[in-house]
């Protein structure tokens, strides 16, 4: 015997124990047998770590590693075959998180049991008799003793990953995060599919072996215990920042519920009113605090169908591949707050977020837009060539942080009641992307709104803020006609002639 592990089972006739021996056979061997009321499983080191290693038998011997174990023998070849089953699980687990998340699964904060729950759950989905070792992270009999001792197992790949940069550690929370990345994992939504089929298929295996294998898969199924657990919600073990501390995100609440978790209030207390125009799922939501009104700003994104989006990607799709999926615009929000914010600009805090509702919850800013400060009569000259000067500058370092704001217009600038500059409605944003296309958009889709000498002043300030910061070359490329015939439905083409001279004037300074 090289090592032996004994791990807690449910049966039909309640709770016991099971061992799985590993010893070092020159053939392949996979023997099983019962005494006492408690079964044995002996397995060779090859099979057993060609499971742990790529699941070559569907890990149905490799996943009695996930289990709260007490082991004899050779420590040092458990260790080893324990880091690797676990790596591999953890590494599968931040894939999904980014396939399922997208660029906010990096603001995610993960407790270690999340990958733990998320790894049981995929092995029962595909092989529900699995049951049998996992009971204990079943959703009606969890056992926070017992997962918290896999947790521990877990524990030193993580603080592996977090030395080798794969993973951060949030030390405030003690919880951790994916690391940064910039690459898109779209290969990753079509990578599952074949995995699957490669675990199904290696549950069966020809020859000698697969005589013992199916022999250990049938006495599971025959024991039972196992047919009425259901499975755990990881997502309950991932939390998302926000003002009112970690929130998780197996969160379901819809406008009221959210609101009245956060503030104890009384539904028939807290009102709420639809903002913006036609078409936007955007609500002002007013609650009563400590005899003043609390403000925040509640915003739902719909599917794809939401004619403003399907117009806007119709239209504009040769220039800019403008998001239309509302998880991805949620994910994207929610990343571009935090990432902004933590080089200095000034974005909405979050107060809730109801991830399966595609509901985000905001502190409503106190202010105007900038198209509205430009459409007020009372607005002076002075006024208006800071703030958009000012906005210039803005555009201009975000940029400079490799962030192109995608949907960049006057609307989704801010100005509070004492002139500083919120970016907002960051759900179009990216990392990388073309520059010229937010300068041309907020200058062009601005001359919906004005005349020709208006026009034109206003590009002219928001060209010469930008060029304090920005590079020259995205200002000249913004000049391209093509920018022109994009915004045709929104803006006259005079106007919008006009709004490019004063970008003209910007750059002759």
């Amino acid at each position: 015997m090289l090592f032996a592990i004994r791990y807690p089972v449910m049966t039909r006739e309640g709770s016991s124990e099971e061992t799985l021996e590993v010893v070092g056979s020159r053939g392949s061997v996979v023997k099983t047998s019962l005494s006492g009321g408690e079964r044995h499983v002996v397995v060779d080191m090859t099979t057993f770590s060609s499971d742990v290693k790529r699941g070559a038998y569907g890990e149905v011997l490799a996943s009695r590693l996930l289990t709260p174990f007490r082991f004899e023998g050779d420590q040092k070849a458990l260790q080893e075959l324990l880091g690797v089953y676990v790596r591999r699980a953890i590494e599968s687990s931040n894939d999904d998180l980014r396939k399922d998340y997208g660029k906010m699964a990096e603001k995610v904060l993960i407790d270690p049991s999340y990958f733990v729950l998320r790894k049981v759950r995929g092995l029962v989905a595909l092989y529900p008799p699995l049951w049998r070792i996992f009971w204990w992270a079943s959703r009606g009999s969890l056992d926070v003793s017992l997962l918290n001792k896999v947790v521990e197992n877990v524990r030193p790949v993580l603080e592996e990953l977090v030395r080798s940069r794969a993973l951060s550690l949030d030390h405030h929370s003690g919880l951790y995060r994916l690391a940064s990345s910039r690459e898109e994992s779209k290969e990753l939504r079509n990578s599952k599919g074949g995995a699957l089929i490669k675990r199904v298929e290696s549950l069966m295996l020809p020859g000698k072996l697969g005589i013992g294998l199916p022999r250990l898969v049938l006495e599971e199924v025959l024991m039972g215990g196992w047919e009425t657990l259901s499975p755990p919600d990881p997502e309950e073990a991932l939390l998302i920042p926000t003002e009112s501390g970690p929130q998780p995100l197996s969160f379901e609440g819809d406008i009221l519920e959210i609101v009245c978790k956060l503030y104890g209030s009384d539904p028939s207390s807290v009102r709420v009113s639809r903002a913006g125009r036609l078409f936007n799922s955007t609500y002002l939501v007013e609650v009563p605090l400590d005899g003043e009104v609390k403000r925040l700003f509640l915003k739902r994104y719909l599917a794809w169908s939401d004619v403003k989006w399907v117009a806007t990607k119709l239209w504009s799709f040769p220039l800019r591949n403008f998001h239309i999926s509302p998880t991805v615009r949620l994910s994207n929000e929610l990343f571009f707050i935090s990432f902004l914010r933590e080089r200095g600009f000034r974005t909405p805090n979050v107060y809730g977020v109801s991830w399966r509702r595609r509901v985000l919850l905001e502190g409503a800013i106190q202010g105007s837009s900038l198209r509205e400060i430009w459409t007020w009569d009372e607005s002076d000259v002075d006024y208006l060539e800071d703030v958009t000067t000012k906005c210039g500058e803005s555009i201009a370092k975000a940029h400079a942080c490799g962030v192109t704001l995608g949907d960049c217009k006057p609307d989704n600038v801010m100005v509070d009641q004492r002139g500083t500059l919120w970016l907002v409605d960051l759900e179009q944003a990216s990392l990388g992307g073309d520059r010229a296309w937010d300068i041309a958009e907020f200058v062009l889709f601005m001359a919906r709104y004005l005349d020709l000498k208006r026009s034109k002043e206003f590009a002219r300030y928001f060209g010469e803020g930008y060029l304090r910061f920005g590079n020259i070359r995205d200002v000249e490329l913004a000049l391209d006609p093509k920018y022109v015939l994009v915004m045709m439905p929104w803006s006259p083409v005079w106007t919008q002639v006009a709004a490019l001279e004063g970008l003209r004037e910007a750059l002759r300074g």
